[in-house]
């Protein structure tokens, strides 16, 4: 009886709690976390911390959960490498996620191509053709992707590459190097899709 007194006594100090820190602002009630800011940017991000739903189509910023730096390309022409870099918001780390929809159901599926958000709509996301370490880059194919909600994040799955996830694999002092690779279930495979404003 003492512990059912003492479990119940902890539960209301815990809802007594966190509303004592929603009316003083420091937790957000839209369920948004704020990462810590990179040695490399000075604004902090503030990311959801569970998604419930895949990403809807539109315009994003992804970001690794592991490190939060955003993908984006050496430059924004065809055949450029796809990097982390610091996040900042800025034009070449916008993303337009394209939804596959099933015509039977009319509803989309986790099936989903990724373009670089410009004024050329040939800029698609997909693994190098030729380069074994599996990078990505921006090219002409539409490579297809399947998006798996996973604890804090989305995982982003290659379809032509049966499976394999993308993932930060290393890090330097300025930037990451995200490649495709099985998912071992770590957070340097997931992301977090911001939504961003305008659409291309």
């Amino acid at each position: 009886m003492l512990t059912e007194l003492l479990e119940g006594s902890m539960k209301i100090v815990g809802m007594l709690s966190i509303m004592v820190l929603l009316s003083l602002g420091c937790v957000p009630p839209d369920r948004t976390t704020t990462l810590p800011p990179r040695a490399s940017t000075n604004e902090s991000k503030r990311i959801p911390a569970r998604p419930a739903t895949l990403p809807d189509s539109g315009t994003y910023f992804i970001v690794n959960n592991d490190t939060g730096q955003a993908l984006q390309p050496n430059g924004p022409t065809l055949g450029q490498n796809v990097f982390l870099m610091a996040f900042t918001r800025g034009g070449t780390q916008k993303w337009v996620i394209s939804r596959r929809v099933d015509p039977r159901t009319n509803q989309p599926t986790n099936r989903c191509t990724i373009r670089l958000a410009s004024e050329n709509r040939d800029l698609n996301f997909e693994p190098h053709p030729s380069v074994g370490d599996n990078c990505p880059v921006l090219g002409l194919d539409r490579a297809t992707f399947a998006l798996e909600l996973s604890g804090d994040g989305v995982v982003i799955k290659s379809v032509s590459h049966g499976g394999d996830a993308l993932f930060s694999h290393s890090q330097e002092s300025d930037h990451g190097e995200p490649r495709f690779a099985p998912n071992d279930g770590s957070a340097k495979f997931r992301w977090t899709f911001i939504r961003a404003e305008g659409e291309f």
